[in-house]
Parts: structure tokens; C-alpha cells; sequence
């Protein structure tokens, strides 16, 4: 059943083009490769054109377990997704617990408000949900939980040397 819904939700969001190119994980026909070719022309184009390229890359830690599930259900509607979609997936969310073994020394189930489960092919969509405000940034690019951010800087016949690195920070 969740691969079914998946399915579904997936077509959804590419058809209303919700998920944005610069999301190259989790998407079917995009990969790493092409997010780092990509980045590789860009940088190509800065130095061809005598500038500078930066790039900061960031992995978010423990991404699945940090998708804070009263966020993401407030989001849900504003994709105008089915209501009975709206309603089920709290369902899902809901309930949940852990248990930590340390040890050998077992803890009692403790409930969570946050995460998605591992090992689910919902959870990397729901996921896609959760983080799909950051790719409205410019130059932000995301593969999974990886992001890489980017700029250029293009070298100008009239721009010193100190300007440039002026401008550049």
C-alpha cells in the first residue's frame, strides 16, 4: 500500500512541478552524477571567464530522524494534495516510538514527534516535502540530505583585484 500511495504522490508532485530541479536525489532520471556535473560546468564557467568559484556543501545529520512531523503535516495542505492523502499520513506518522538498548541495558518505549521510518519508500518523499521551502533559495542544489550551495564570481576588465575580492565577500 505505501508503495502505491507513493507512486501516486510522486506523479502528483511532478506533474504540479512541486519538486524542484535542483532536487537531484529521490527523483526518478536524476542522480549524483548529474548535480555534480552540473556544478562542474558552472565552475568551468568561472574559470573560463578568469573568476572564481565557491561551493559550501552541508549533509544534514541524521536527516530521516530530524523531519518534525508537525511541520510537515501543516505544509501537506498547501500542495492542495487530496484530503483523504492530508488525513492518512498522520496516521502514519503517528504512534511511533523508540526504544534505546545501551549496553545490553533495555529502556523503556519512549514516543516521538519527530522523524520518518527508515527502510520506507514514503519517508524519502515525505522527506522531499519536509525540506522543499529550502530549494526555493537560489544556487541551492540538493542530493538527498546533501546540499551544495554555489556562486560565481566572473572576472571584469574593470574590476581590481581588491574590488573583486570585495564583492566576492
Amino acid at each position: 500500500m505505501e508503495t502505491i500511495i507513493n507512486s501516486q504522490l510522486m506523479r502528483y508532485l511532478e506533474d504540479q512541478q512541486l519538486i524542484s530541479d535542483r532536487q537531484y536525489g529521490f527523483c526518478r532520471g536524476r542522480s549524483a552524477g548529474d548535480l555534480l556535473g552540473y556544478l562542474t560546468h558552472r565552475w568551468v564557467e568561472a574559470v573560463e571567464s578568469k573568476g572564481k568559484a565557491l561551493a559550501v556543501s552541508l549533509d544534514i545529520a541524521k536527516a530521516f530522524d530530524r523531519v518534525w512531523h508537525k511541520a510537515l503535516l501543516s505544509k501537506l495542505p498547501s500542495y492542495e494534495l487530496p484530503e483523504k492523502l492530508c488525513n492518512w499520513i498522520p496516521s502514519f506518522l503517528a504512534d511511533r516510538s523508540i526504544k534505546v538498548v545501551v549496553d545490553g541495558a533495555c529502556f523503556d518505549y519512549k514516543p516521538i514527534n519527530a522523524g520518518v521510518p527508515q527502510d520506507c519508500v514514503l519517508s524519502t518523499t515525505l522527506f522531499l516535502l519536509h525540506i522543499i521551502d529550502i530549494l526555493q533559495i537560489s544556487n541551492i542544489h540538493f542530493y538527498a540530505d546533501d546540499s551544495t550551495g554555489d556562486a560565481l564570481y566572473t572576472g571584469r576588465s574593470n574590476i581590481s583585484r581588491e574590488n573583486f575580492a570585495e564583492y566576492r565577500d
